[in-house]
């Protein structure tokens, strides 16, 4: 850097002229143009010291200019190469940030729709994923917690399902095909869980049984009734009709379509056999207290007349359908004296034989004997 004057830059060079003028800036020149014995070029700057006469002029060989210039390239190449290898660095490093953690909740959900749940480790990650992942891992938990309630459900259902003491089968509703049965339901048939899933329940219910079972079953399908039960005869494999009682529920949802239901039956058979007996000894009884010649009549421990039997009927006149209407001891014994000694006698039960005089439905007076036998209950 040199500080000259303007009548020297004037004389030195035409060249410094235009300071003269104002004009500052760079400016190129030879060694020829300010007499220096040398044949280089130079690169010079002049600018004007204000309000004097001075002027400073820069000069430099435009060799070593060009060498700064070159090393100011390979500078900025390697400071523009240096930054697009930080770029490269930060970016994958905030890709791996961000896409690391999405992975995982990728993973998660696939683990999920799979069914095989499994908690993700959580990432230092940005806190709107952490905290997704957080919910995810909450989700998670929840559905697992959810898996065992259905597992230990299922357990007990399975459980009941094969020890009930009742027999139990899913049926098919549109062809009646057993689906799934349990141990009871086939002892009661007498068929094996293969063979019984080879029929249908229409198969093996008795002809006479089988169009109420049909009908109720319409009902069902239609929504017409939400369950139905029903006393019925099913062939066993042996041959031997079987009396159970049916309970049938379906199990589609409302509104949906009917597919399976729920047959559970109990076997009745004893049952059946005992009330043929019971109805069997009663009608032998009724036959036996028709047809012998004396008076018998039934009543309750309120002297409340039951039954009377054939030759009661036959004699005194009224029926076991007239006696329910009237007061059956005012028509016998009109005296209330003498009705108030019969009904002191009749609740007494006495075994002991007691005459009285009976009025007939004719209105006719007939002498009788009668003698009481306490039954069970009081009657």
């Amino acid at each position: 850097m040199t500080l000259v004057s303007q009548r020297l830059v004037v004389k030195q060079s035409k060249i410094f002229q235009k300071v003269i003028s104002g004009v500052e800036g760079t400016f190129e020149y030879s060694a020829r143009d300010l007499t220096i014995p040398d044949n280089k070029l130079y690169l010079g700057s002049i600018a004007i010291v204000p309000q004097t006469k001075w002027v400073v002029v820069i000069t430099q060989t435009a060799e070593e200019a060009h060498s700064y210039i070159i090393k100011l390239k390979l500078i900025i190449g390697f400071l523009g190469f240096l930054s697009i290898v930080l770029a490269t660095i930060l970016a994958s490093a905030i890709l791996k940030k961000v896409l690391k953690p999405l992975n995982n909740l990728i993973k998660l959900t696939k683990h999920i729709s799979d069914g095989a749940y499994r908690i993700i480790q959580q990432e230092n990650t940005y806190e709107e994923i952490d905290e997704l992942c957080s919910k995810f891992n909450i989700m998670v938990n929840s559905l697992k917690n959810r898996e065992g309630e259905l597992k230990d459900s299922e357990q007990r259902f399975r459980t009941l399902f094969e020890q009930a003491a009742v027999g139990v089968a899913q049926i098919d509703s549109k062809t009646g095909r057993f689906v799934r049965i349990n141990k009871r339901y086939c002892e009661i048939t007498g068929y094996s869980d293969l063979e019984m899933k080879q029929i249908t329940f229409q198969d093996i219910t008795h002809p006479e049984d089988l169009q109420e079972d049909l009908n109720y079953m319409k009902e069902l399908i239609s929504g017409d009734i939400k369950e139905f039960s029903m006393a019925k005869r099913y062939y066993h494999k042996s041959g031997e009709i079987i009396w159970v009682k049916l309970y049938v529920s379906p199990m589609w949802k409302t509104e949906t379509q009917p597919d399976y239901h729920i047959a559970v039956v109990e076997d009745i058979t004893n049952l059946k056999i005992a009330e043929s007996e019971l109805n069997h000894q009663k009608e032998l009884l009724q036959t036996i207290i028709d047809n012998i010649p004396v008076l018998i009549t039934l009543y309750d421990p309120n002297v409340n007349m039951m039954l009377v039997n054939k030759e009661f009927e036959k004699v005194v006149g009224w029926n076991n359908d007239e006696i329910k209407n009237i007061d059956i001891m005012k028509e016998c014994y009109p005296d209330p004296d003498y009705r108030d000694k019969a009904l002191m006698y009749m609740q007494k039960a006495s075994t002991e034989w007691h005459e009285f005089t009976v009025r007939t439905k004719g209105g006719e007076n007939i002498e009788s004997i009668w003698s009481n036998v306490r039954m069970e209950g009081g009657t």
